[in-house]
């Protein structure tokens, strides 16, 4: 969804007009700054704004109050006065009141002789969110790379729905709404306004999953989420007479829909195209193996069938109509273990050839980590004497034994030659990836580090 945040600055708006652009689709206005609810508090324009945008069938799913805090209590203060310009309004308790703090907090705070350090910021942003959840509103953290870095940390976003001002590339945070442009031109606005767009569901702030939770459902979450959307149980395999699609193209459409892979994108089982599964990039091949099965790896079957292994007892498939595609009493569509040896649901006593996960960075690292962790004698052992820089074009005897390490864990296949070519690289970097480091193909100091102490 598209949409607008404004405040009292964009002066009068012609609402009509702003509907006719088909630009906007809902609006964040402020409902104010600091804590006077009752008079310069309230954005002179925040009940105009609401109301105009309501009757143009504009949605007003949230609102944003500017803080002017000097500790926990003003910063509460803050959090009542946003409630009472919202029930003002009218607005349900479903509106998401973020909270937006920025410099000027610090500044202003300044001039009354406080001074608001980054952990006071810190605790003056929970304050104010922790507050609006105790009266049974929704909350959020509106915020930047910056203050995400530098104020905040990480752990900002694993308790509160995050806003984010991110005006180039990938969001680098998980955010309900994003904020993408500062400078934009609407029809019936007078002046230039922020635009957003509205990217997944509010979690309802310390609701949110954990973290580990949060790193499983990047990729391989996703992909059994899209899979069952699609309709698990529904599609059946082409052929028969019946409609649907082909275990291929339910698999490849889920992938597609998780984004794993582009649009576009497909292999084809029957003829044994598995192009797109031997990108070592977005997946890993593995020997078949029923004990190293996990929740999202892909199953094929010497080129004949694919699904996908549901993490608990079964299979998720695009299944055969014939008998021997209902394998889990009678129920079409859910292939599961066929007297419990694993045989492929979809081709009658064929198994299974290998496996193909999924390559998720986020999912990896920990597991990563604690591998190299339990090998730091054998890894130091390889290295000791040899801690140069490593990077492109460098041979010699330390390539080798750091090209000694990467095959160890998989991230290198090639030979072990001594020499650093694309290949060594893009193992370097695999590495670096599932490390959490700077991926950049360079092994210095921090990779190091990382790869021998922790």
């Amino acid at each position: 969804m598209k949409g607008i945040d404004l405040c009292c600055q964009q002066h009068t708006v012609d609402w009509a007009k702003v509907k006719q652009s088909g630009e906007v689709e809902f609006i964040v206005p402020r409902t104010g700054w600091g804590v006077n609810c009752d008079g310069s508090g309230i954005d002179p324009k925040f009940l105009e704004y609401v109301s105009g945008a309501q009757k143009q069938g504009i949605a007003v799913p949230a609102v944003y109050h500017f803080i002017y805090a000097h500790d926990e209590a003003t910063a509460r203060q803050n959090a009542a006065c946003a409630i009472a310009a919202v029930q003002r309004a009218g607005l349900p308790k479903s509106t998401i009141i973020w909270c937006d703090q920025e410099e000027d907090t610090v500044i202003n705070a300044k001039k009354q002789g406080y001074n608001v350090t980054t952990s006071m910021q810190r605790n003056i942003t929970e304050a104010f969110c922790d507050y609006v959840l105790q009266q049974g509103y929704c909350t959020g953290v509106y915020l930047n790379q910056d203050y995400l870095t530098r104020v905040y940390g990480k752990g900002i976003t694993q308790k509160y729905d995050i806003w984010l001002a991110d005006l180039e590339g990938e969001p680098y945070c998980d955010c309900v709404y994003r904020q993408y442009d500062w400078h934009g031109q609407i029809s019936g606005i007078p002046t230039n306004v922020d635009r957003d767009v509205y990217l997944g569901r509010y979690t309802a702030g310390t609701a949110k999953p954990k973290v580990q939770e949060v790193q499983v459902l990047t990729k391989v979450g996703k992909f059994i989420t899209a899979l069952q959307e699609l309709g698990d149980g529904r599609y059946y395999y082409y052929g028969e007479g019946n409609p649907g699609i082909g275990c291929s193209d339910y698999v490849c459409l889920a992938l597609q829909k998780a984004g794993i892979i582009k649009v576009g994108e497909t292999f084809w089982a029957g003829q044994g195209q598995r192009g797109i599964l031997e990108d070592k990039t977005r997946f890993q091949r593995i020997p078949w193996d029923p004990k190293a099965l996990k929740a999202g790896d892909i199953l094929w079957s010497q080129g004949h069938h694919v699904a996908v292994w549901d993490g608990g007892n079964g299979v998720y498939e695009g299944s055969p109509v014939h008998s021997h595609g209902v394998c889990d009493n009678g129920r079409t569509g859910v292939g599961r273990r066929w007297n419990h040896t694993y045989w492929n649901c979809g081709t009658g006593t064929n198994t299974w050839d290998c496996i193909y996960r999924i390559i998720d960075p986020e999912a990896v690292k920990e597991d990563a980590k604690k591998e190299v962790n339990m090998d730091k004698a054998y890894n130091i052992k390889t290295l000791v004497g040899f801690l140069p820089d490593i990077k492109y074009g460098v041979t010699g005897q330390t390539v080798k034994a750091l090209q000694t390490i990467l095959a160890k864990y998989g991230w290198y296949t090639d030979a072990i030659d001594g020499s650093c070519g694309p290949n060594t690289t893009r193992g370097i970097k695999l590495m670096q990836t599932a490390l959490g480091l700077t991926v950049d193909g360079w092994v210095g100091q921090y990779t190091w580090s990382a790869l021998l102490i922790g």
